[in-house]
């Protein structure tokens, strides 16, 4: 949900910097109708969740050492280039991830996506958009994709430890999801 709200802000932005589209006050009323909306919907599952929230272990929060084990380590960025998985000439099957992750139990489950040899086509597809386009959505991924990296990036524990708010993502892998996102859109997109 907040992911979702985060990159419709910021397709909201690119519309209103490029001119097309509605408004940018526009667009953001309506993101607010449309969560305002999406709240009315839900509300009948409130109070059962905060009966469910009061009864959890999240009631206490988590341990800020549980959660940042599940960081994506840096060398886990070559998930996007290696598949995970390989078989061998002899038919044996191997985890290419070991050779990044060391455990295999806290690996990010985000790291799915295999782009391999697909990234050399981000070159000339970066092409169709304009320079701002370019700048704006690569920012926003490079950013989402070094929150990823949790544990591994300078200042993260404390600012999570610190900004209470910040614990709703929990786990950094899920911070890898926006960068899935931004891939598939520009799929879709005929990128």
């Amino acid at each position: 949900f907040l992911f979702t709200n985060v990159l419709l802000v910021a397709l909201a932005y690119d519309h209103h910097r490029r001119g097309t589209g509605p408004g940018l006050a526009r667009s953001l009323g309506a993101l607010t109708c449309a969560n305002l909306l999406a709240a009315g919907l839900y509300a009948v599952q409130l109070v059962p969740f905060a009966e469910y929230l009061a009864h959890s272990s999240r009631a206490g929060g988590l341990s800020l050492g549980g959660v940042a084990q599940y960081s994506l380590r840096p060398l886990g960025l070559l998930a996007f280039l290696l598949p995970r998985h390989y078989v061998d000439a002899s038919g044996a099957f191997h985890e290419t991830a070991a050779l990044w992750e060391g455990n295999l139990s806290h690996a990010p489950w985000a790291l799915t996506l295999y782009l391999g040899p697909t990234l050399v086509l981000l070159v000339p597809a970066a092409k169709l958009l304009s320079r701002f386009q370019r700048w704006w959505w690569s920012g926003i991924g490079l950013v989402f994709l070094t929150l990823a990296l949790g544990k591994h990036l300078p200042g993260y524990l404390w600012t999570l430890e610190h900004v209470s708010p910040l614990r709703t993502v929990r786990y950094p892998e899920k911070f890898l999801l926006v960068a899935h996102v931004l891939l598939s859109a520009g799929v879709a997109a005929g990128l």
